[in-house]
């Protein structure tokens, strides 16, 4: 019975006898270098930092939580960690979702969240993708409880979420947990009633058709956004930014169609556009750039922005 065991070991990685906790997924793996130092690390001084194994509660099946690099590390490195009966006889601690009264008491999340986070240097796109395991894995948990975690802003979680919500990747939830463990009521998106004097929706809330030019030219781009109106923050949201007093300063007469047409974005871009990725993309091809744009659109240089948009427009061959 023992050679049988002892061959089964001989063809198996420990991923063939073990299951990962989906927590264990937040971050990504090392890269192969790293792997290969950590492996030779391990091998000298031996495991230093022990192998986090989880389990719901003492007796039931148990699921790696913590220390997928250094099992494969090891396991490159030709360490002898699997034991006859194929579990790790190297390191190990064990945390439980809860105890043996069933008191809740390790969250494998929460866990994973706090043991790694300050280990590793996430780019913006990882913390976004950080942030869309998180919600997608736990969407009951408030934008600032994950930001918390995760050591980002709030509004950037929000970011996140608005658009798996979009995609239906994740649940519109009714109420959140919030940092505490309260169950608050989610914070949904404020709808204004809808002007039935209004000229832009006509009462409905919202703003479907062509756009036409500041001379009254009807385009071939089609809209459908939250009336910027009657509710200018959901508006805003939608990807328009018309403010009323300060579009009449266009001196036109088709005041609102001109603040649409300038705003909305041509070629009409997927609702799905990552700004963060763009912004980010922005700053690395071109810093000086990046920052004389964020100046224009704090200080509303109308006179530079429109001068982007004509530049834009001739280069993509839209201009009008």
């Amino acid at each position: 019975m023992d050679e049988i065991r002892q061959c089964a070991r001989a063809r198996k990685s420990w991923r063939d006898v073990l299951k990962i906790h989906p927590a264990a997924d937040l971050f990504p793996m090392m890269a192969a270098e790293e792997m290969k130092a950590l492996g030779a690390d391990i091998k000298a001084r031996g495991l230093v930092v022990p192998v986090v194994l989880w389990s719901a509660q003492p007796g039931s099946e148990k699921f790696v939580l913590d220390g997928r690099n250094r099992l494969d590390s090891m396991e490159a490195a030709g360490i002898d960690f699997l034991d006859s009966d194929l579990t790790l006889k190297c390191h190990t601690t064990t945390k439980f979702g809860a105890d043996a009264a069933g008191k809740p008491s390790t969250d494998p999340y929460e866990f994973v969240l706090s043991t790694n986070i300050h280990r590793r240097n996430l780019t913006p796109e990882q913390k976004r993708e950080l942030i869309a395991k998180l919600l997608k894995a736990q969407p009951e948990k408030s934008n600032r409880q994950i930001a918390e975690q995760t050591k980002v802003d709030h509004k950037t979680v929000g970011t996140v979420r608005d658009k798996l919500e979009g995609r239906g990747e994740i649940p519109h939830v009714e109420k959140v947990v919030d940092s505490k463990g309260r169950n608050q009521p989610a914070k949904r998106k404020s709808v204004k009633a809808a002007s039935d004097d209004c000229d832009l929706c006509h009462g409905t809330g919202r703003v479907k058709g062509l756009i036409t030019t500041p001379c009254g030219t009807p385009t071939s781009l089609h809209v459908d956004h939250a009336c910027p109106r009657c509710d200018p923050v959901a508006a805003r949201k939608d990807g328009v930014g018309f403010v009323e007093e300060k579009s009449t300063a266009l001196g036109n007469g088709s005041v609102a169609h001109a603040s649409l047409a300038t705003v909305q974005e041509h070629d009409a871009a997927p609702s799905n556009f990552d700004v963060v990725s763009f912004a980010d993309r922005l700053i690395k091809c071109d810093l000086t750039g990046a920052r004389w744009l964020l100046n224009a659109l704090r200080t509303d240089d109308t006179r530079g922005l429109r001068a982007l948009i004509a530049a834009l427009g001739q280069e993509l061959g839209d201009d009008e």
